[in-house]
C-alpha cells in the first residue's frame, strides 16, 4: 500500500462495529444516522452512529432463514429479505419498527438481491427460483414478475425508472419493461462464466449505473477453474445506450474471488467489497475503466458489503473472520457450531 502521503484520498478507519453474527448486506439510513444489517442469523441488527461510538438499538426479527438483504425506500420503509424468500417492510419511521407487510415467499428460497425504483415507490427483488419481483411498497402488492433467465444475483432498476435488470451465474445480463414486463434486450457479460470440474463458477453479483446514468457497472469474477473456486474479481463497463461493452478490469489474484458489492462514490469512482477463498478479500476503489485502481487494502477478509453515507464522506465495510466455518470448522470442546461473525469498518473519505 502507498504511504498517506501519495493517497490524500486514502480511507482513514474511525469506527468498528463488531457483531457476533455474520453480515450478509450492511447500509446507511438514508438520514446517515443509522447503520443496518442483515445477519445470517434472522435478524436486522441496527446501530446509531452520531454519538462519539456506535450504540446497538432493537433490533428486528420474523426471518427464518438467513437475513439476506436490506434497502430503504420512500416513506421512511426499510425492505428485508432472507434465504426462504421471505421479503418484509417495516415502518422505520417509528423508534421501534414495526412489519407493515410481509410475504412469507416472495420467492421460492433464497432472495439474493434488492433495488428500488427511483421514486422509493416499488421494491423489485430476484431469487434463487430464478424470478424478478416487483412490489409496491405501501402495501406489498405484486406488480410485476418475470421469469428469469439464470441463476439470478442481481438486480437494477434503469435510472429512468422505466427498465429492470438482471443477471446471475452465466453472465448474461437481461433487460425487461417495468410497465409489460416484455423482454427488450440481453447484454453480454458472459466472460464471468465459467464451467469447469462439473461446476459452474463465477457469475454477475452487482448491477450499478454510474453517476451519470449512462454506463452500466456490472461486477463479479472472471473465473479460471471450478473445484476449489478461483476467480479474479472483475467489473466490466456497458455503453447502457448501445449495449456495447466499453471495457473489463481485472482486480487481485485468482484467489481473490468476487466483487460481492458495489456502490458509486459522489466523484464517480466507485468503491468494491471482494471475497475469495477464504481469508481473502479486498476493499478497491477506483476510477471507471482506469488500468490500475486507485486504492487496495486487503486487510477487509471476506468482505461482503459496501455502502456509502449520505454525505459522501463516509463508507461502510462489513467483513467475516478469516477462519469461516463454511470451511468446514469442527464443533467445539463444549459440542457447539461457533458461526462467523463480522466487523462493520466505518471509513473516512474526506
Amino acid at each position: 500500500m502507498a504511504d498517506a502521503k501519495d493517497k490524500p484520498n486514502e480511507p482513514k478507519p474511525i469506527a468498528e462495529i463488531a457483531c457476533a453474527h455474520q453480515v450478509s448486506m450492511a447500509r446507511w439510513s438514508p438520514d446517515g444516522r443509522h447503520i443496518v444489517a442483515a445477519c445470517y442469523d434472522g435478524v436486522i441488527r441496527r446501530w446509531d452512529v452520531t454519538g462519539e461510538k456506535p450504540a446497538e438499538l432493537s433490533t428486528l426479527k420474523g426471518h427464518n432463514g438467513w437475513a439476506t438483504v436490506v434497502a430503504f425506500a420512500g416513506g421512511g420503509r426499510l425492505l428485508s429479505g432472507d434465504s426462504w424468500g421471505r421479503l418484509t417492510c417495516w415502518d422505520y419511521a417509528k423508534e421501534e419498527p414495526a412489519a407493515v407487510w410481509s410475504h412469507e415467499q416472495a420467492h421460492d428460497g433464497w432472495l439474493r438481491d434488492v433495488a428500488l425504483t427511483p421514486d422509493g415507490a416499488r421494491v423489485v427483488t430476484c431469487g434463487m427460483d430464478n424470478a424478478v419481483c416487483v412490489h409496491a411498497v405501501t402495501d406489498g402488492k405484486l406488480e410485476r414478475r418475470v421469469a428469469g433467465h439464470d441463476d439470478l444475483f442481481a438486480v437494477a432498476v434503469t435510472p429512468d425508472g422505466a427498465g429492470l435488470l438482471a443477471a446471475g451465474m452465466r453472465g448474461v445480463i437481461r433487460q425487461w419493461s417495468l410497465a409489460e414486463g416484455a423482454q427488450v434486450r440481453d447484454l453480454n457479460a458472459e466472460a464471468m462464466y465459467k464451467y469447469d470440474r462439473i461446476q459452474d463458477v463465477g457469475g454477475v453479483r452487482a448491477l450499478r449505473f454510474d453517476s451519470g446514468g449512462k454506463r452500466l457497472i456490472c461486477a463479479g469474477a472472471q473465473p479460471t477453474k471450478g473445484a476449489t473456486v478461483q476467480a479474479i474479481p472483475t467489473v466490466m463497463l456497458f455503453d447502457f445506450e448501445t449495449g456495447e461493452a466499453s471495457g473489463k478490469r481485472e482486480y487481485g489474484k485468482p484467489a481473490d474471488g468476487f466483487v460481492h458489492d458495489l456502490t458509486v462514490l459522489g466523484s464517480g469512482d466507485y468503491a468494491m467489497a471482494t471475497s475469495g477463498t477464504p481469508g481473502n478479500g479486498m476493499l478497491v476503489m477506483t476510477k471507471p475503466g482506469a488500468e490500475k485502481p486507485d486504492f487496495e487494502d486487503k486487510r477487509y477478509a471476506n468482505a461482503h458489503s459496501v455502502s456509502l453515507h449520505v454525505d459522501g464522506k463516509r463508507l461502510l465495510i462489513a467483513s467475516t473472520n478469516k477462519g469461516s466455518n463454511g470451511n468446514g470448522r469442527r464443533l467445539d470442546e463444549d459440542g457447539r457450531y461457533i458461526g462467523n461473525h463480522s466487523v462493520i469498518h466505518v471509513l473516512d473519505l474526506s
